[in-house]
């Protein structure tokens, strides 16, 4: 056996200076600080003690991870590479696996997924593209490393959730718009910010591609299938409403009884409840009839909107109590060029 004390120290403040230089300089890889805590390993190794006692390394944890950040915002700032992502997580995990002591693993892991959060929040986030690589870059490091997500990152599913939206938008395609609306709902978009942006951006194109009603929950029709018909029947009773209602029943009852009136004449109605059918594929119907009406009017110069009724028909009295009720369901106003009316 020797005594091997005398030269610890000097090989300490070695080893230190090293490690220290890897990962300090620019000029050299980052695989190059795997390398040196190698060597450090070995020193060790043959001295029988721990690489704590053979290299400061305390010191040097928060610019290891910085050294790492620094790595994948280079990776980042590039073209999508995955060979050189996937060397990428092999180093990092590599170099961890150098550390023999937990203690210093796990204080590795805190310093470098605090100083990831920040730049994660402050960076990463400006671009969809840089996200979803960074989050799928630290999805690859944890199943390495047996280690759980981070919380405050997103999971794989919402990365897969950002890559449809981002795909559905582009596309503008009904079915892709869908598709991806009701993977990103699957997927908790709620919980993060930029997917949930995503996923208001598809719904607003959605909803711009069918013309929709503002009144209309776009979200509510996507549903869970996204080949089921986007239809939905919505309960809008309100003292509001039910007062416009009200009024229009009691306005247009004539008290004329006709040929097909079957029983006595009732003196009235009473609204008891309002009810507003979300049907996609009626309204498209509707829009399309509504815009070929359009057209044809405007063929025929000052015959729409017709100024006075009266001399047709006598008075619309749907007319104010209708576009009244129109707008208090948030519902598009009366077209009149194709002299449209409620019945």
């Amino acid at each position: 056996q020797c005594d091997v004390e005398p030269l610890v120290r000097p090989t300490r403040l070695f080893i230190s200076q090293l490690v220290a230089g890897a990962v300090r300089s620019k000029l050299q890889p980052f695989a190059r600080i795997s390398e040196a805590l190698d060597v450090g390993n070995d020193v060790a190794k043959a001295a029988q003690r721990q690489l704590t006692d053979v290299c400061e390394l305390g010191v040097l944890l928060v610019e290891i991870a910085t050294r790492a950040l620094l790595e994948l915002d280079e990776l980042l700032n590039t073209p999508d590479d995955s060979e050189r992502m996937s060397s990428s997580v092999k180093q990092l995990v590599e170099l961890r696996s150098k550390f023999t002591s937990d203690e210093l693993s796990k204080e590795l892991d805190r310093e470098f997924w605090a100083l990831f959060k920040a730049h994660y929040e402050a960076v990463f986030v400006t671009s969809t593209d840089m996200q979803t690589r960074a989050v799928e870059w630290a999805i690859a490091v944890c199943e390495q490393l047996g280690q759980t997500l981070p919380p405050w990152m997103m999971t794989k599913d919402q990365v897969e959730a950002i890559r449809k939206l981002q795909s559905a938008i582009g596309s503008g395609v009904e079915s892709e718009l869908r598709e991806a609306a009701i993977f990103a709902k699957q997927a908790d978009y709620k919980s993060d910010q930029q997917l949930a942006q995503m996923y208001e951006s598809a719904m607003e194109q959605l909803r711009k591609l069918k013309r929709l009603p503002a009144g209309w929950e776009v979200h509510d029709l996507v549903g869970d299938d996204a080949k089921a018909k986007m239809f939905k029947k919505v309960d809008i009773t309100g003292d509001s409403l039910t007062l416009q209602f009200q009024r229009l029943f009691d306005k247009t009852n004539l008290g004329l009884v006709t040929r097909d009136r079957d029983g006595a004449m009732p003196r009235g109605y009473k609204v008891q409840k309002v009810e507003s059918v979300w049907n996609v594929d009626s309204w498209s119907s509707y829009i399309g009839r509504l815009d070929a009406m359009t057209e044809q009017c405007k063929k025929f110069p000052g015959d729409a909107p017709v100024a006075d009724w009266s001399r047709w028909s006598g008075p619309l009295l749907t007319d104010k109590l209708g576009s009244d009720i129109l707008a208090a369901a948030r519902l598009p106003s009366l077209a009149a060029g194709a002299n449209e009316f409620l019945m």
